[in-house]
């Protein structure tokens, strides 16, 4: 753990306190359509990711398509130049 200087514990204790008390508030406090307060930045906080998440599984699934769909056409062009040269 990161050593706290004597000359800082007061500022990091008081710091420390008042973050729980604003996320103690935020839990208290009810929004009229969107549930409580912590939920609302909880939400703000994570949709980001979660929304950077998908879209990057959604494009590697795309070229993944791609890259099959690329298979069975040359598979099936193979087959079919075979069987035109016959």
């Amino acid at each position: 753990m990161v050593g706290i200087p004597s000359r800082h514990k007061s500022l990091v204790l008081l710091a420390g306190v008042i973050l729980l008390q604003v996320v103690l508030l935020a839990v208290q406090i009810k929004r009229d359509s969107q549930g409580r307060l912590i939920r609302v930045w909880t939400v703000g906080v994570i949709s980001p990711f979660q929304r950077a998440g998908t879209q990057g599984v959604g494009s590697i699934r795309g070229i993944w398509n791609t890259i099959l769909r690329c298979r069975i056409l040359r598979g099936t062009t193979s087959s079919f130049a075979a069987k035109t040269t016959r």
